[in-house]
């Protein structure tokens, strides 16, 4: 099944329902509808066949979500980008899916140009002299609406990127079945919503917010997306009151807290909100006490990965209320296995291979219907991580009597910073650019904003200049990453910690940072 049937049948079914409001912008079902069959229509005129990729550069907004389902109603398939990717970071992600098309935002036409690799169709949203077509007149320009392409559940709807511990970026294919099975369990495990409810997007619709776009499609529900480019409290809480807000689709935690700070300091309550999802990062139980303490029981965790679209664990409204919210043991778990999943915990025998056993501290691997289908163009890592139909997680955790799924650690060295994930190696791999560099680990450290952050521990080669050196990593650092992923501390040291077989010892380094309290992961 086509997942944008959904959308089709909700411009017969209530073809003048708000579908979604951006700014001044709005829009009904019978109006996305068609926008989105032109959209897909323009593209197979200009020779886009089903199953090729089409790249999204863009920030939040209606043209997003726009692009986004025309992508699934034609058949192709849709690659979000990061809104804060670098002009490098971009061509990575699309030249590895060999994009046909390109749909993006004038402020990213040095992005799109950086993709050389399949030599794109490329549409800007404004008018733009890189750009093959202006995006309405793509819509405008198409002989008439597509008709609903017919899919089988294995074809891949979404290639979900991540950098991963190599540091080359790795897209998860994410097919219609799993998006399905997504989409599925989110409606029968966290909300049942209705055509009635209004959704709220404040956090990217390339990523978790995104995916959650489909369960209101499914049910008619109108779709609010915030207008700043930054996560802004006050326009959330003030557009929660003036649209009615009843579900926010996903936070991160360090957004939740800055939500909750500013409702504090407001007389206006947010009546209409009923439902909050958050995820991503560890939240910390005082802030989450504080969260409820000012919405009320509204919220759900979720857990998941891009490898299975924010759904392997959750914890639901009912898990926030009563003598859980006093229980240490409940709000500090990453919740319950979905209805739909399977989770366990794995340990590796003598031959590496998982070993599934039912109690006990290991990996945390997954089964479902909602697990990738594996690693474009990328056996090896396919192989790595998919054993015998279980996602190996990267996880270390454990899974309590009452079914309460608990993470312990990561094995992989992940930071998790405002939600975000950062892959150590792909830092270190550009701080290793510089010559005056010998050595360097990237780790995180706490931080009670951001729950992470990163740092860059650093040995300089002899004769170096550190102080020069520095002012050029960092530089270096902003051409090749997100914000996010640059350091914010470089620190200076005579040698890196090393096993006797020469292995730089992370664990140590990140260790120094650590003391005195537990690491939340």
């Amino acid at each position: 099944m086509n997942l944008a049937v959904w959308l089709a049948r909700n411009a017969a079914l209530g073809p003048d329902h708000p579908a979604v409001r951006h700014g001044e912008d709005v829009v009904t079902y019978a109006q996305l509808s068609d926008r989105v069959s032109r959209l897909a229509g323009f593209l197979r005129e200009r020779g886009l066949t089903p199953g090729d990729r089409v790249g999204i550069l863009q920030w939040n907004g209606l043209r997003l979500l726009e692009t986004l389902l025309a992508a699934i109603h034609g058949g192709f398939c849709v690659v979000p980008v990061n809104a804060r990717a670098t002009a490098y970071e971009a061509a990575q992600v699309l030249d590895d899916a060999q994009v046909g098309a390109i749909v993006y935002g004038a402020e990213y036409a040095e992005h799109a140009m950086a993709v050389e690799g399949s030599q794109p169709l490329r549409i800007c949203l404004q008018a733009d002299a890189t750009a093959d077509v202006h995006y309405d007149e793509a819509i405008n320009q198409a002989s008439g609406p597509l008709a609903l392409q017919a899919v089988a559940p294995d074809d891949v709807a979404w290639l979900f990127y991540t950098s991963g511990t190599t540091g080359r970026p790795k897209g998860a294919m994410l097919t219609h079945r799993n998006l399905l099975a997504m989409v599925l369990a989110y409606l029968a495990d966290l909300r049942d919503l209705r055509s009635d409810h209004v959704v709220l997007h404040a956090a990217p619709l390339t990523h978790g917010s995104g995916l959650y776009a489909l369960p209101a499609i499914a049910r008619g529900a109108t779709q609010v997306i915030t207008t700043s480019r930054s996560f802004d409290p006050e326009e959330i809480l003030a557009t929660v009151r003036s649209r009615r807000v009843t579900d926010i689709a996903f936070l991160t935690p360090t957004m939740v807290k800055w939500l909750t700070e500013a409702h504090q300091g407001s007389p206006t309550p947010a009546q209409s909100l009923e439902h909050v999802v958050y995820g991503g990062a560890p939240m910390y139980r005082e802030d989450l006490r504080a969260a409820l303490q000012a919405f009320g029981p509204v919220f759900s965790q979720i857990y998941g990965q891009a490898e299975a679209p924010v759904t392997i664990a959750r914890l639901t409204r009912e898990d926030h209320v009563g003598e859980s919210v006093q229980r240490a043991d409940v709000l500090g778990a990453a919740g319950r296995a979905y209805t739909s999943v399977e989770v366990e915990v794995a340990v590796a025998d003598g031959a590496g291979a998982g070993v599934i056993v039912p109690v006990g501290h290991g990996e945390l691997v997954t089964r479902s219907d909602v697990v990738m289908k594996g690693y474009w163009q990328n056996p090896d890592a396919t192989a790595d991580s998919l054993r015998d139909g279980w996602l190996r997680t990267g996880d270390v955790g454990r899974i309590d009597p009452d079914g309460l799924v608990f993470l312990v650690d990561r094995s992989k060295d992940v930071i998790i910073s405002g939600g975000a994930n950062v892959y150590p190696r792909e830092v270190e791999e550009v701080i290793l650019r510089h010559d005056a560099v010998r050595a360097a680990v990237v780790v995180g450290a706490p931080d009670e904003t951001w729950g992470e952050r990163v740092v860059a521990v650093l040995v300089l080669e002899p004769g170096g200049d550190q102080e020069r050196a520095q002012e050029q990593l960092d530089a270096l650092c902003r051409e090749y990453l997100s914000d996010y992923k640059r350091p914010r501390r470089y620190d200076w040291i005579d040698e890196l910690p090393v096993s006797p077989y020469g292995k730089v010892l992370k664990r140590e380094v990140r260790a120094r940072y650590w003391h005195g309290r537990e690491r939340q992961v």
